[in-house]
């Protein structure tokens, strides 16, 4: 008696911290996705071509230098959720943990309790991808990293990220945080090895949709390639909403197409006189079904374009003030602007 006693009590305090966790959390959940621009700390690390951001490198990437741009991206981070703070940053050009112990434990963001998972990839500059996420909001279930292996003359390129949490609705989420490689070289030279690391993306995905029940998924990063480009379009075989249009579960959809700021941003990123849209957020079908426990919100994906991320152009065209232009030192954060996606439930 005793035994079932104490038995039920465990249960009544399972079920308590579970109600607790879901009530606690109800409502909004903020997604933020945000290229950073070598994220360089200033100290060598072995088997990394780091040496242009040393102190005595080409960028004079000195601690002051350093510690300032860390300042301007937890700013933003902080800022982005308004009175409740984002529960997902994905990053990209992130160089090691080093970085990203001081960006969630020794700044502004240090008192929100962030933890983080990151890839380690072969990448020669020592580029990685991120997920920054609180663990109040998201239970950290399993991360793996997911190889993009280069074709011959290719260089090593970043890998995905790939982790899967438990929302405050108790349902399973997998986010997926990606770089694909550059446009270095020429845009349709290197499209083959973009489509290899997208392909790597969507047979994932096919796996998830084949084990899950109900799944969840969200697809993050920058891709460095447009909406129409063969990575998302053919590849991924991503969709955009219309209205009357039949949403499905199995499907991904892209949420960052066609977005526009009051200061007449239209993208992430400014390259030869006009803006792109590099940088993306797919969800599948089921996140965007009004009956779904967890699914978008009604202010859906937009660009952050905060005053401290924008600069004046010679032509008087708002564009991303970066920490480099050139070697020349600019005092920004990025040439790119993050992406900021609500849910609700």
């Amino acid at each position: 008696m005793i035994r079932q006693q104490v038995k039920y009590g465990l249960l009544l305090i399972l079920i308590g911290a579970s109600l607790q966790f879901s009530v606690k959390a109800r409502g909004r959940f903020l997604l933020m996705e945000w290229n950073v621009e070598n994220l360089y700390d200033t100290c060598h690390n072995e088997g990394i071509d780091d040496y242009a951001f040393l102190p005595n490198g080409s960028y004079r990437w000195t601690g002051q230098r350093y510690l300032h741009k860390l300042r301007l991206i937890a700013q933003t981070i902080a800022s982005a959720g308004g009175v409740s703070p984002v529960d997902l940053i994905a990053l990209c050009e992130v160089e090691n943990d080093s970085v990203l112990k001081q960006l969630t434990r020794y700044s502004v963001l240090g008192r929100l309790g962030y933890q983080y998972v990151m890839t380690h990839s072969p990448d020669l500059r020592g580029m990685n991808v991120a997920l920054i996420y609180q663990p109040g909001r998201f239970k950290l279930v399993d991360v793996r990293s997911i190889h993009v292996p280069p074709n011959r003359g290719e260089r090593y390129t970043r890998d995905i990220l790939h982790v899967v949490g438990i929302l405050p609705t108790m349902d399973t989420m997998d986010v997926y945080v990606c770089h694909l490689p550059s446009r270095s070289g020429g845009q349709f030279v290197t499209d083959s090895y973009r489509r290899r690391g997208a392909g790597l993306i969507k047979k994932s995905i096919d796996s998830v949709f084949r084990h899950r029940i109900k799944p969840m998924i969200v697809v993050t990063g920058d891709f460095n390639d447009e909406p129409h480009d063969n990575s998302l379009r053919k590849v991924m075989q991503v969709k955009k909403t219309s209205k009357g249009s039949v949403i499905m579960d199995s499907e991904m959809y892209l949420l960052s197409d066609g977005l526009k700021t009051k200061s007449g941003v239209e993208g992430t990123y400014f390259y030869r006189e006009r803006w792109n849209r590099l940088d993306h957020v797919l969800v599948n079908g089921r996140l965007l079904k009004s009956d779904s426990s967890f699914r978008l919100g009604s202010q859906g994906c937009s660009i952050l374009d905060f005053s401290w991320l924008l600069k004046r152009d010679s032509k008087g065209r708002y564009v991303p003030r970066r920490t480099f232009l050139g070697t020349f030192y600019q005092g920004g954060i990025s040439d790119h602007l993050p992406l900021l996606t609500q849910f609700e439930f």
